[in-house]
C-alpha cells in the first residue's frame, strides 16, 4: 500500500511540474501516472491475495522453478523420456 501511495504522490508531483508547461501537459502526466498506479494496485492484489506466505514456502517454490528451468535448458526432460 505504501508503494502505491508513493507512486500516486509522485504522479501528482510530476503533474505539478508539467503544469508549468500547460494544463494539457499536466493532465496527461497525471493520467499516465495514475494509469501506472492502477496497474500496480492490480498486480499487488493478485500477488498478495492469499496473504504473505512464510519464507520456507518461497524458497521451496524458487528451488522448484530453478530445477524446472534447468531441465528445460539442458533438455533433461527429453533425455529422460527417450530412455
Amino acid at each position: 500500500m505504501r508503494a502505491v501511495l508513493m507512486q500516486a504522490a509522485s504522479a501528482v508531483l510530476v503533474a505539478g511540474v508539467f503544469a508549468l508547461a500547460g494544463r494539457d501537459a499536466a493532465l496527461a502526466a497525471l493520467a499516465g501516472g495514475l494509469i501506472v498506479t492502477t496497474g500496480t494496485v492490480i498486480l499487488g492484489r493478485r500477488m498478495f491475495a492469499a496473504g504473505i506466505v512464510p519464507g520456507g514456502v518461497l524458497v521451496a517454490g524458487s528451488l522448484f522453478l530453478v530445477g524446472e528451468a534447468r531441465a528445460m535448458l539442458t533438455g533433461a526432460e527429453f533425455q529422460r523420456s527417450a530412455q
